[in-house]
């Protein structure tokens, strides 16, 4: 693998945490660029002279060693001297995506599905011999997939509006999505719109206490509050969307954010103890989704993501 192309992959996965190679980095080796990085509970290095050793948190009994430290794609041994891999580059970028599946809060995993349809999608391969796992990258969307032989994949996106852009072009069902066994629904007009409350019955031992807890969040969610939390999703939600578009200027972005604000209106809402997920509709902007807005009892915005509206 050419050293660009590397470089080019590993900003690629690193955009799921936000992290970014600095620039004087990038005439160093492989195994150096990563160790510049300084990514927490994912490597730890062992460095004498030319020679540098390397261990992977989760298997800290594996020592690795690299013998010329220098060289951009080097080989790789075991810690006895015996020969692991001629080439480096794919081992370590398949590492470092398997890291960032663990740390990315935009992630997905399946046990289901259709790997020619899926393969398609990520057209970038990085696999080596022997390999357990297999990386596969979509540069368009800075997003890539770990298939664990055909057990599991994973996918992980830069922002949850790329993720669910991912399942739904790929017809990906939910296997995490539960419908509440037994569910207690009432109508209430809030935001001068009709809508559903509905709560699990299991969370609660008596009618009463059912009652409370959905008049404790009628308290809580006034006009000015929802305004609020309005103006915090469609703000975050634009910025989410249309960051990337350089040829916005903050004025566009600020009327697009108007636009989606005076275009929500709350459908759903699903009441918990500790946390409520309001369902936003956006006929205009979000036609075929629901966007979801967990909201704790301080009514800070502690997630939102877009799932389909089927």
């Amino acid at each position: 693998m050419e050293k660009n192309d590397f470089i080019k992959y590993c900003k690629i996965l690193l955009r799921s945490v936000s992290v970014n190679i600095e620039e004087q980095t990038s005439n160093c080796s492989n195994i150096l660029i990563l160790k510049s990085l300084n990514l927490p509970d994912f490597i730890t290095f062992i460095e004498e002279q030319k020679e540098i050793m390397f261990f992977f948190h989760y298997d800290k009994d594996t020592v690795y060693l690299i013998k010329d430290r220098e060289t951009f794609n080097p080989p790789i041994y075991y810690n006895d001297g015996d020969l692991f891999l001629e080439e480096s580059s794919n081992f370590l970028l398949i590492e470092l995506a398997l890291w960032i599946s663990t740390k990315s809060k935009n992630t997905y995993s399946c046990h289901k599905f259709d790997y020619l349809k899926i393969r398609d999608y990520f057209p970038i391969w990085i696999r080596y011999d022997y390999c357990l796992h297999t990386l596969r990258i979509n540069e368009s969307l800075s997003s890539f997939f770990i298939r664990k032989r055909d057990i599991k994949i994973t996918f992980v996106a830069p922002t949850k509006l790329i993720l669910n852009k991912i399942l739904m072009d790929l017809a990906i069902a939910n296997e995490k999505q539960k419908s509440l066994s037994n569910t207690y629904n009432k109508e209430k007009i809030l935001d001068n719109k009709k809508v559903i409350l509905q709560i699990d019955e299991t969370i609660v031992k008596q009618d009463i206490e059912l009652n409370e807890l959905i008049e404790k969040w009628i308290v809580l969610l006034s006009s000015s509050a929802i305004n609020k939390i309005k103006t915090k999703l469609s703000t975050s939600l634009t910025k989410e969307t249309f960051s990337q578009n350089e040829s916005l200027s903050k004025a566009e972005l600020k009327e697009k954010a108007d636009l989606l604000y005076n275009n929500l209106y709350i459908n759903k809402i699903i009441i918990d103890k500790k946390f409520i997920n309001i369902h936003f509709l956006s006929q205009n902007l979000f036609p075929d989704y629901i966007i979801n807005c967990i909201v704790n009892t301080k009514l800070s915005i502690k997630e939102y993501y877009l799932e389909p509206n089927v």
